[in-house]
């Protein structure tokens, strides 16, 4: 059983009013985002989909099957690790904003 704790504050994203919403998981399973997760995400500042696949190593490149491989320790990577389908997530210290659209892990 999962147990998740969530706080937020409100924020504002080009006139919009949204809660980021920051996620304590006590379990990971199959649904959260991690390492070798591929990730299908929706950067809200301008609605372009992103699928990355977040990975070890570092310096990769664009993959034949349209992912995009990311390293561990990249903002992007580290702002989506431990969260979930739905959840909004601010991208380092930017004012980018993603929202998690898809998560696929290998088992």
């Amino acid at each position: 059983e999962r147990k998740r704790v969530e706080f937020g504050k409100r924020i504002d994203i080009s006139g919009r009013s949204i809660i980021e919403t920051k996620m304590k998981t006590k379990m990971f399973a199959d649904d959260t985002v991690k390492l070798n997760s591929k990730v299908q995400v929706k950067y809200l500042n301008n609605g372009k989909d992103l699928n990355v696949h977040i990975v070890s190593t570092q310096n990769n490149k664009p993959t034949a099957n349209g992912f995009q491989k990311i390293y561990e320790k990249s903002p992007l990577a580290v702002s989506l690790i431990g969260h979930v389908v739905g959840d909004i997530v601010k991208i380092g210290s930017l004012d980018n904003f993603v929202e998690i659209l898809k998560i696929e892990n290998l088992r």
